[in-house]
């Protein structure tokens, strides 16, 4: 398939293993990250989940490292104890905190710099069989690909959570 107005040229992709391990797990990761935030609302102040996803970028820079793509320098030490000590200090005084949230939160932060990494990964020219010859993978070619990983992840999360809800809906209405 080709968009003219985008100038990409979509086809099957040529190896599933590098598609699987960088756009599908980066639409899982998107689907789990919006999931267990969301969740954390149950559980904590609004105010405490911004302080908390504050840490995303830390994650990134911890995963970036782990998977090759920076090198650990002192600097980046040094922004990521900076970042998680303020996190820490502002986080310190809240009235709402509950160890569950807390622990979504994290979950949340540390999927969404994983995410981050993998989609890092795509959009600066790492092969992952998405296109019929070599070319710059576009933003919107990307969105169109984690989509279905996103949706279907959120699909079967739902279905699994919310299984009673279902249940007593369906037969409320039938």
């Amino acid at each position: 398939m080709y968009l003219p107005s985008l100038g990409l040229t979509f086809g099957c992709p040529s190896s599933w293993r590098p598609y699987l391990l960088t756009v599908a797990t980066a639409g899982v990761l998107t689907s789990l990250d919006v999931g267990l935030a969301l969740c954390s609302y149950l559980y904590v102040g609004v105010t405490f989940i911004m302080i908390m996803k504050a840490t995303t970028p830390c994650w990134q820079l911890l995963f970036s490292v782990a998977l090759g793509m920076e090198k650990a320098r002192p600097e980046l030490v040094a922004v990521v104890l900076l970042i998680g000590s303020g996190v820490g200090l502002a986080a310190a005084g809240d009235l709402q905190f509950r160890w569950t949230g807390f622990a979504l939160l994290l979950s949340s932060a540390a999927l969404a710099g994983l995410r981050g990494c993998l989609l890092q990964r795509v959009l600066h020219g790492y092969d992952v069989g998405l296109l019929i010859r070599k070319q710059q993978v576009h933003p919107v070619q990307l969105v169109y690909a984690l989509a279905p990983w996103t949706t279907l992840t959120a699909l079967i999360t739902t279905l699994v959570l919310e299984r009673d809800f279902l249940i007593f809906f369906l037969e409320l209405h039938s």
